[in-house]
């Protein structure tokens, strides 16, 4: 691939030269937050600062900041005040059609959860008064004592799908539970039973997809396995798929978690997370379209473990996706300090692509870097990879953006 800074031919996996310094950049944040490639090929990284403030940062295709964002000649960052006396902690972005940014979070009191809370601004980074009050709608009024707020997905109707934790004065029901808010930020009481749907079995699920048939794909981990389940539109449990709605991977006898997945364009079903207690390793299997079982096309019908150089060191994977030629790419991390990021690419089989990085693994360490936490992926028109993640160092930390030649 052709780095157009240079002129050179550079390999495939190196940091592009035409992005930000050396293939990268950062926002100094005192908060947490993501970043999003938008559809005009520009970023948008999302973060709440002091647990009060909203902060919006446009770039550039180049990384630059966008100067005209969010009015003319404003320099590319908007921050807004939320208008929380409590601490507002964000859990959840979302980038809606429309350009509007909604972020999900728990009001926090010292360090009690008081309720759920999504807010919701206008492209330009002010609060939306035409969504709940005043741009915010609180979600106080669970079937159960309220926990925590895990991750949402945006429905072609413009609904949210909210996964959350909370507990149940039946110590029998599972801790997890969906619920679907309007676009205004009402709660949908036509979906599940009068608004929730809870019919899990007991397991740590905590991460949440919209499909584009419209079905939600759930992901997470537990002593069994880790585990994928799929609901239809409405809540209700897809007893289609998997094991009456449910797959576990189990592959140690302590704690395995599936932090992603992925379908395929033949539908076939990416995983990856971790296997492990306490020096965990990273891993990545195909599951078939059903979720009946593993694809025995993928690394013989195997998950494909993927440890580092050093047992003593964690590893962790975080995302994967299909590229058009088939070829898969997946982001993780070392868990340590300090840590490194991993990009790698495999063959349509699982075996490493070695025209790709060092092996078909590229390392991501930014300078002085303590941690890496990388955990989004996207490919842009152009095939350029783009890995977004949080990182830190001795100046503090960040929200980071990195892009890669293919």
């Amino acid at each position: 691939m052709n780095g157009k800074h240079t002129g050179k031919m550079l390999p495939a996996g190196s940091p592009d030269p035409d992005f930000g310094t050396s293939g990268q950049v950062h926002y100094h944040s005192r908060g947490s937050g993501g970043s999003s490639l938008m559809p005009d090929g520009t970023f948008l990284t999302i973060g709440v600062e002091y647990a009060k403030i909203a902060v919006l940062v446009r770039r550039l295709s180049d990384g630059s900041l966008d100067p005209n964002f969010p009015y003319l000649g404003q320099g590319g960052i908007a921050k807004t005040p939320l208008g929380f006396t409590d601490d507002f902690r964000s859990r959840t972005r979302n980038v809606l059609p429309d350009g509007k940014v909604l972020i999900g979070g728990v009001v926090y009191r010292s360090e009690t959860p008081l309720y759920i809370c999504y807010v919701r601004l206008t492209p330009q980074g002010q609060l939306d008064g035409s969504f709940g009050v005043g741009g915010r709608a609180a979600i106080d009024d669970l079937p159960g004592r309220f926990r925590d707020l895990h991750s949402a997905g945006l429905q072609s109707d413009g609904k949210i799908v909210v996964l959350a934790s909370i507990t149940w004065s039946d110590p029998n029901k599972n801790g997890k539970l969906l619920f679907r808010l309007h676009v205004d930020g009402t709660l949908d009481k036509g979906f599940g039973t009068n608004g929730f749907a809870y019919d899990f079995p007991r397991n740590g699920l905590y991460g949440l997809q919209i499909l584009p048939d419209g079905k939600i794909l759930l992901n997470g981990g537990s002593n069994e396995g880790g585990m994928i389940s799929r609901c239809e539109p409405d809540g209700s449990v897809d007893r289609s798929f998997g094991y009456d709605g449910h797959f576990y991977l189990p592959m140690t006898s302590g704690y395995d978690e599936i932090s992603n997945a992925t379908v395929q364009s033949n539908g076939k079903i990416l995983v990856v997370g971790q296997t492990g207690d306490f020096t965990a390793v990273a891993f990545i299997a195909r599951l078939d379209a059903k979720a009946s079982g593993l694809d025995s096309g993928f690394n013989k019908g195997q998950p494909l473990l993927l440890p580092w150089r050093e047992d003593r060191v964690s590893t962790h994977e975080r995302s994967a996706l299909q590229l058009p030629d088939g070829k898969i790419l997946s982001v993780g991390f070392t868990f340590g300090v300090p840590s490194l990021g991993m990009l790698r690419r495999f063959l349509p089989d699982g075996s490493p692509d070695t025209d790709f990085g060092q092996d078909g693994v590229v390392e991501i360490a930014p300078e002085g870097n303590y941690s890496v936490l990388l955990s989004g992926l996207r490919i842009q028109e152009d095939g350029k990879y783009v890995v977004t993640g949080q990182t830190s160092n001795s100046s503090g930390n960040h929200i980071s953006i990195f892009r890669f030649l293919p």
